[in-house]
């Protein structure tokens, strides 16, 4: 996202002929370091490094926010789940205590079989497929 946005920011500089100043106190970020170089060698490092921490699209994550603590053994045995992280707790805005777990799928499997693994979730279940952030 901070590639995208300093991508989005350089277009328009050249647009309007403007400078452009990027102020950072961590000069090496990849994104950084991405604007000045061929953009393959970027995106070759981060799926390296998608991959080595199972982040997506290596891998594909279900966030379940549960209003109390719910026993995933039916998704544990589902054969492309890589790996359940919680479920832990943790308060919500409004302070009431939540339930979550991140569940992680291979990432080559196709959206109906990920939706198969969501509907072994608890109904109650807030479910989130491919999360942005994830809130843990």
């Amino acid at each position: 996202r901070l590639l995208r946005a300093l991508r989005h920011a350089l277009v328009w500089t050249r647009t309007w002929n403007a400078s452009y100043l990027v102020q950072t106190s961590t000069t090496d970020l990849p994104a950084l370091t991405a604007l000045s170089q061929p953009l393959a060698s970027f995106y070759r490092s981060e799926i390296d490094e998608r991959t080595a921490l199972r982040y997506p699209p290596a891998t594909r994550l279900i966030q379940c926010v549960i209003s109390d603590t719910a026993d995933l053994s039916a998704v544990q045995n589902h054969a492309t789940v890589e790996h359940i992280d919680g479920p832990t707790m943790m308060r919500d805005r409004r302070g009431t205590l939540q339930s979550v777990a991140v569940i992680r799928v291979r990432g080559d499997v196709d959206d109906d079989t990920v939706a198969t693994v969501v509907r072994l979730l608890p109904a109650d279940a807030e479910i989130i497929v491919d999360p942005i952030a994830l809130n843990s």
